[in-house]
């Protein structure tokens, strides 16, 4: 099969086939709390041409992997604003599992959030983001 041939399902569509379970917390406020355990597979498409020796989930993807709880939690589209104070501290597997929490806090017309991606209880990434209603 040449490359012109495969088929690809996008990156954000195919999240919720590697999605586990998901939480959700409403909070004081207006806030809400969500949290989501995830697997990638080794077929996960963002794993293609991403280290093909070695595949790492890129940093991206678990930035989208935040704003797809988010919308999630919300239970409506989401724009991404911005995202701050982000550190990547741990690589991704295929297969491992992660658990992303964040917690999202109306402003304004904003929804700041704060963000931990987590592997075998250890923190892999965090920061924080903003998002507006799409």
């Amino acid at each position: 099969m040449t490359p012109s041939e495969k088929t690809y399902t996008p990156i954000y569509a195919s999240l919720k086939d590697c999605c586990l379970s998901s939480a959700l917390k409403e909070l004081k406020e207006g806030a809400v709390q969500a949290r989501a355990s995830f697997v990638f597979p080794e077929t996960f498409s963002a794993f293609a041409g991403h280290f093909p020796d070695h595949s790492v989930l890129p940093a991206v993807v678990q930035l989208t992997t935040v704003r797809h709880i988010s919308e999630q939690a919300l239970g409506f589209a989401l724009q991404l604003r911005a995202y701050g104070r982000i550190k990547f501290s741990g690589a991704i597997l295929p297969g491992e599992e992660v658990e992303i929490e964040v917690r999202l806090t109306p402003e304004e017309e904003l929804y700041h959030g704060e963000f931990t991606v987590k592997k075998e209880g250890k923190s892999v990434s965090n920061g924080s983001c903003d998002f507006s209603k799409s």
